[in-house]
């Protein structure tokens, strides 16, 4: 009888730490949210939803643009969306890709009438450039680099180094320049010449957009600063390839005021999701390939820092 009552007593007693213990967690857990509530995320609940900044994340190297064009797709359908903002952080990259992204920029822009904001936050050059002024307003952080407009085409060289270990090469091709940029030997002049001219004419066309784009800006002055140099936020400023300098705090500012915003906006940012092994993989295979030596008629508008193992082209 006396174990039973025992057994009964320890049997309430850990059944009484586990409730108060549960109540507890439980009042804890309501301190803690109720307290982020009301500091970190009061703009949610008390900002109207439909005053909405939505944030474009434009980063590293322009070669696979298809997530950003689906996502200013999705920007450009919502209506509680007032304002877009281009978070640019990239040295730029393939042209194709880089025109790709600024026509729909420029498309979502005249289709919605929302205003189209481009903020450099470290780096915005040469492609990235390009993308940024098919915004309405080019904010940078004034020490960032912004500019490095032109265009280049690169080739390994290894003809003498195949000559040095006796490795011969042999191919067969159906007209003169099949094999244009072959590594195993010297390129002709005429190949050089071809390659020449294919670059400037990117160039013309890079030159081109940004004199359509940039207000008070001619072709002549462009070509001044068109040279592959790069300038910080206030030099670009200085120049005229921005229009102000500022932090993205100052860049959301300008993204209201041209939308009309009277209310502190909510920012819809892009949702981080965890990349799977294989995305993983691609990206670090897309980071090699964006400063390796481009392939077979592969033009780039692109900026190597030295930071990241590059030259400043």
């Amino acid at each position: 009888m006396m174990r039973s009552s025992i057994k009964k007593r320890i049997i309430w007693i850990f059944s009484f730490v586990l409730i108060v213990g549960l109540v507890f967690y439980l009042a804890l857990q309501s301190v803690i949210f109720l307290g982020i509530v009301g500091h970190e995320y009061t703009d949610i609940f008390t900002v109207p939803r439909k005053n909405q900044i939505g944030v474009v994340s434009v980063d590293g190297v322009l070669l696979d643009v298809q997530p950003l064009i689906d996502r200013l797709q999705r920007l450009k359908r919502r209506s509680e969306v007032k304002a877009i903002l281009l978070d640019i952080n990239s040295p730029g990259g393939a042209v194709g890709p880089t025109q790709e992204l600024s026509s729909e920029v420029e498309r979502v822009r005249d289709e919605t009438d929302k205003p189209i904001i481009s903020f450099v936050r470290n780096t915005g050059a040469s492609g990235a450039y390009h993308v940024a002024v098919s915004g309405d307003t080019v904010v940078a952080n004034p020490g960032s680099v912004v500019g490095s407009i032109g265009v280049m085409i690169q080739f390994i060289q290894a003809s003498e180094l195949v000559d040095k270990i006796g490795l011969d090469y042999e191919i067969i091709k159906s007209g003169e320049f099949k094999d244009l940029g072959s590594p195993f030997r010297t390129m002709s002049d005429d190949e050089r010449e071809l390659l020449q001219e294919l670059v400037m004419d990117v160039y013309d066309q890079f030159i081109g957009y940004v004199a359509e784009r940039r207000e008070g800006l001619e072709d002549m002055d462009i070509e001044e600063v068109a040279d592959g140099r790069i300038f910080t936020g206030q030099q670009a400023l200085e120049v005229g390839l921005i229009d102000k300098t500022g932090s993205r705090r100052e860049a959301i500012e300008v993204a209201r005021k041209a939308a009309d915003i009277e209310a502190d906006p909510v920012l819809d940012e892009p949702k981080e999701k965890r990349p799977s092994p294989l995305r993983l993989m691609g990206r670090v295979v897309s980071f090699i390939e964006g400063f390796s030596a481009p392939q077979e008629n592969e033009i780039r508008l692109l900026y190597k820092t030295p930071d990241w193992g590059g030259s400043i082209d």
